[in-house]
This record gives structure tokens, C-alpha cells and sequence, in this order.
């Protein structure tokens, strides 16, 4: 029972990281909300780590700083062995990886 109270928790906290820097005109104030979104990517709720993959390219743009960890992150999410995780990420990877080109290790953002 405490383990879905949990999970419903942490999909709840994640809903409003996403609601805050969707409202915020300088998104760069909530960096905070940003990093736990990053950190959503490594937790043990399916749905949670589906979530975090859809708010992780809505937000990278706005946080230049955290892109090595935001990237990482997404490319772990890649490699979920859990295929409604892997599968919704391939879905939606074109999203995110069409803001930047990586060229000789250096990631150069490009903005659409």
C-alpha cells in the first residue's frame, strides 16, 4: 500500500515540477524542479520514469548547464529494460535530440 502512495507521490511532485516551470517566465529560476525531474529518471515507478522522459526534452533548452545530466538521464531511460519505458522513449527521443547536435564531444545547441 505505502509503495503506491509512493509512486502516486512522486507522479504528484513531478506533475507540479512541470506545472511550475511551465508557468514561470524565466524557467532558469526553478533549476531545483529541473534537477528532480532528471532525478525522476532513475526511479523504480515506470510511470514516474514515463514522465520524467516527457518533461526532461520539454525543459532542456532552459537549462544549458544541467544538459550533460539531462542527457545522460534520457539515454538511460533508452536502456530500460522495461519496454514501456524504452518504447515511449524512442516515441518521443526525435523531440529532444532535435535541439542539439553533438559534433567531436562538444554538445552545440541548436534551437527550433
Amino acid at each position: 500500500m505505502t509503495e503506491n502512495s509512493d509512486e502516486a507521490k512522486d507522479i504528484d511532485e513531478l506533475y507540479e515540477y512541470g506545472a511550475r516551470l511551465n508557468e514561470a517566465k524565466d524557467k532558469t529560476q526553478h533549476v531545483e524542479d529541473y534537477e528532480n525531474i532528471i532525478k525522476a529518471a532513475t526511479s523504480t515507478s515506470i510511470k514516474a520514469r514515463q514522465l520524467a522522459a516527457q518533461l526532461i526534452p520539454r525543459f532542456f533548452k532552459f537549462f544549458p548547464s544541467l544538459s550533460v545530466s539531462a542527457v545522460d538521464a534520457h539515454l538511460d531511460l533508452c536502456e530500460a529494460e522495461e519496454l514501456g519505458v524504452s518504447v515511449f522513449l524512442i516515441l518521443i527521443s526525435s523531440f529532444f535530440f532535435r535541439n542539439f547536435l553533438i559534433d567531436d564531444d562538444i554538445i552545440q545547441f541548436k534551437y527550433i
